[in-house]
């Protein structure tokens, strides 16, 4: 995920809190939530190789493009009902839900699949389960269920919130379930556009098992347009090496005499401003970089030819909070 942002929020230092505070969410029914996200991500593949029996060859073909990836997202949420501060309940529409791709500088726009549509969300205090469903007062056509797994009623950054009383200074671990959850590596993630649609069965499973690590820390306390805030740091790594899978996850044709590996590495650094008093987050800015490469060997009874190819990403998420309602 991306680029340098423009325009940056004025942040005034205070003193940091000196007795351990609990970061507890503190929504009411009534309350709006409005939503707005950007990410942008930059894909920059390497040459791609070929060996003939250990040897390489001459590079045949034109180079694989880079690629810009920018999507908007923008929702409004009504909280119905809440337990213990969270809430159990919600409405939440889609008002804006945009992917921008730019390949060999051409440029085109793909609209999220449910942008403009509504759906209710029904769980518990403690997310163990949500239901997804299309809201009543949404009267288009119904929405097929890709579309409707893996939305929740907390976002990401409330998940990371610790479970006892800290201060600045202290850190604490993430399960490792939430950490693939949270990179993308569940098979239930969210799906927004139809060119992500299509399963990938054997990518997720080995994306499902990634060994994964995560902790947040209590960086400091600023304040954000008056508001005094926790900033917390939410670092994320993921890593795979050599996991084998078969050569139509990644694209490639299959053949009894054709295997393939693929390697993984991620990671993301993630500072959420949560502010103290309203019991809510109001910005993160997120960064993001990953590397991964594959190798798709074809045994033949004369010879083994060996393809590998390697891809990296870099890029950046901002998101910002907006509160209303009653």
């Amino acid at each position: 995920m991306k680029p340098i942002y423009t325009a940056c929020l004025l942040l005034l230092a205070s003193h940091p809190s000196t007795e351990p505070e609990g970061l507890l969410l503190s929504y009411r029914a009534g309350d709006v939530v409005s939503f707005e996200g950007r990410l942008s991500i930059s894909s920059q593949p390497s040459e791609p190789t070929v060996s003939i029996d250990g040897e390489e060859q001459p590079k045949e073909g034109a180079d694989i493009p880079a690629e810009q990836q920018d999507e908007l997202i923008r929702t409004t949420t009504w909280i119905e009902e809440v337990s213990a501060g969270r809430p159990v309940r919600a409405r939440r529409r889609f008002d804006a839900l945009t992917r921008t791709r730019v390949v060999d500088e051409e440029e085109s726009i793909e609209p999220g699949v449910i942008e403009g549509r509504t759906l209710l969300l029904q769980g518990s205090a403690g997310e163990d389960d949500v239901e997804v469903l299309q809201a009543e007062d949404d009267e288009e056509p119904s929405i097929d269920a890709t579309y409707l797994r893996g939305h929740r009623l907390l976002n990401d950054c409330e998940r990371c919130l610790p479970p006892h009383a800290v201060e600045v200074g202290d850190t604490w671990e993430l399960e490792d379930e939430l950490v693939r959850d949270l990179l993308g590596f569940s098979a239930e993630r969210v799906v927004f556009f139809a060119s992500d649609a299509e399963p990938n069965e054997e990518m997720d499973e080995v994306l499902g098992e990634a060994p994964v690590s995560g902790e947040a820390l209590y960086e400091r306390r600023e304040e954000v347009d008056g508001e005094a805030c926790a900033v917390l740091l939410i670092s994320l790594r993921a890593k795979i090496e050599g996991a084998e899978v078969e050569p139509a996850a990644l694209g490639m044709q299959e053949g009894s005499d054709t295997s393939a590996l693929v390697s993984l590495e991620a990671s993301c650094e993630d500072r959420v401003w949560f502010a103290l008093e309203q019991g809510r987050p109001v910005r993160f800015e997120a960064q993001l970089t990953a590397s991964k490469r594959a190798s798709v060997k074809t045994e033949g009874a004369a010879r083994e030819v060996v393809r590998d190819f390697a891809m990296t990403l870099s890029g950046g998420y901002l998101g910002t909070w907006s509160y209303g309602g009653r």
